[in-house]
């Protein structure tokens, strides 16, 4: 869901002592200061956790009310603005810790913000700050406080998931191809192998073509998501299709390009477009094809 002008209250009163909240988060831009992410708790009298901005990429884990008689500042993650990151809050009855990424970055004494009659979970909202502005996805509550093992796990396979869901490659080829070597997330690797690299080669992209009258050729291409811990797989079929000639040719004359809008030197006329050959002629007499 993107959020931007408004905020989501989940109407989830009184959830106790015991909790994990869980979400993934893509902000739009660095948050500025107190800019509301996640805000959990109540406004008055004050008792609440919230992940909000700090200062250029850092984050806040801070927390008021409950046995903390001020604002209070339990972690100062950094995050970038350009990806998706998995963020959680976990609960006990003494302890509360956040995550960011499957990795801990945060913890104090529970002032059990959920255990009250108005207390509640506010994604991007809250009664005094900026909201936030970007997306929120895959909000996830358990009414038990996970493990630290748990939430990297989880995180792994989520991001996984998600990076390989986020691949695709066109079903019918005719030219170069650009396979990702990222994942959608950035925080990802992707290798790439071909079952047929003389039709496609899986380091270059590069598209070898039936000869015109066969038939396309089928490629399978194997994606390999990395995160340099664990990984994922993910196939393609691809129909390498023959060449055409006469539709081709459509195609070289489109890419074909001088790159010269105005010149004051010499410079060279391009001898070939994809595989066919290119001759020129010149309206001005003046100006001679040889370049």
């Amino acid at each position: 869901v993107r959020l931007g002008d408004y905020g989501l209250k989940l109407n989830l009163n009184d959830l106790g002592t015991e909790y994990t909240v869980s979400m993934w988060v893509r902000s739009d831009e660095p948050l500025a200061g107190n800019q509301v992410m996640l805000f959990m708790g109540y406004h008055d009298p004050e008792n609440w956790l919230a992940i909000s901005g700090d200062s250029g990429d850092k984050l806040k884990f801070w927390a008021n009310g409950g046995g903390y008689g001020t604002w209070t500042t339990l972690g100062t993650p950094t995050i970038n603005a350009d990806g998706w990151h998995q963020l959680v809050i976990t609960g006990t009855e003494s302890t509360v810790t956040a995550y960011l990424d499957g990795a801990q970055v945060g913890s104090g004494t529970s002032n059990h913000p959920l255990a009250q009659e108005n207390g509640d979970i506010y994604l991007g909202v809250n009664n005094w700050d900026a909201e936030f502005s970007g997306l929120m996805d895959d909000v996830e509550l358990y009414k038990e406080a996970l493990s630290a093992a748990e939430i990297s796990q989880i995180y792994t396979e989520d991001l996984l998931a998600a990076d390989a869901a986020a691949l695709t490659v066109p079903s019918e080829v005719s030219w170069d191809i650009t396979l990702p070597s990222s994942g959608n997330s950035g925080q990802t690797t992707v290798t790439w192998t071909s079952d047929k690299p003389e039709f496609i080669d899986a380091e270059t992209g590069k598209v070898n073509r039936p000869a015109k009258g066969e038939e396309p050729e089928t490629v399978v291409l194997t994606a390999v998501i990395s995160n340099g811990n664990k990984s994922a797989s993910k196939t393609f079929t691809v129909s390498v299709l023959p060449k055409n000639p006469d539709e081709d040719i459509l195609v070289y004359a489109e890419r074909l390009s001088l790159n010269a809008g105005f010149v004051s030197a010499d410079f060279a006329l391009p001898e070939t477009a994809g595989e066919a050959s290119v001759t020129w002629t010149s309206s001005d007499p003046a100006i001679a094809i040889d370049g």
